[in-house]
């Protein structure tokens, strides 16, 4: 009885640990998250707002790291939606962000802007539904709904910025691809989808 009563305050910590700490999966929708570009000299914030009706505002906010240090302002705007992933594009004169959302919902649901691309001075250029994306029979079959964290379309895909054309004239883009197969291609400077 002894050694029973000594461990049993192990019991109620792994649980509080468990639910605080996810393996994998978004973090908790309460906590500010920072995304940095991969050349280091861009930053994203994403910070939660009150609840507006019940759904809890975010607002994104992006910032250039001076050569010094210091952090200089580029936007400060609200969000279409809370992302759970964030890419940073900082090369040239256009900065963008492009935002990912998991799905949740069933997929005789269109989930709402899984991809926000955010503009210059933080204006939505593009925000697409999952079935704006992917054909519904994609949907159907490759988008687990029953997945505890909700990564849904984005679970084992790849993403990244890649470049097209000619180098006097170069198009930049986001590029989602699936593990299936599925490459979903968007125009980082005009916000359109590229066809496959």
């Amino acid at each position: 009885m002894v050694a029973i009563r000594n461990w049993a305050w192990l019991f109620p910590l792994t649980l509080v640990a468990a639910h605080a700490y996810p393996a994998s999966g978004p973090p908790p929708a309460e906590h500010a998250r920072l995304y940095a570009s991969e050349s280091g000299r861009t930053g994203f914030k994403v910070i939660p707002l009150g609840p507006k009706v019940g759904v809890r505002e975010h607002l994104g906010v992006l910032f250039a790291v001076e050569p010094d240090g210091t952090d200089r302002l580029l936007w400060r705007s609200p969000l279409v939606a809370q992302p759970y992933a964030a890419y940073l594009h900082d090369l040239h004169d256009h900065r963008r962000v492009v935002a990912l959302r998991y799905t949740l919902f069933p997929p005789t649901t269109p989930s709402e802007h899984v991809l926000v691309v955010y503009g210059d001075q933080g204006q939505p250029i593009a925000d697409y539904r999952l079935d704006q994306l992917l054909p519904a029979e994609e949907i159907r079959k490759h988008v687990n709904v029953t997945d505890v964290f909700g990564k849904g379309w984005l679970r084992n895909a790849t993403c990244r910025f890649v470049t097209s054309g000619p180098p006097n004239a170069l198009r930049y883009l986001f590029r989602v691809k699936q593990p299936w197969g599925r490459e979903v291609t968007v125009d980082v400077t005009s916000g359109k989808l590229v066809p496959e």
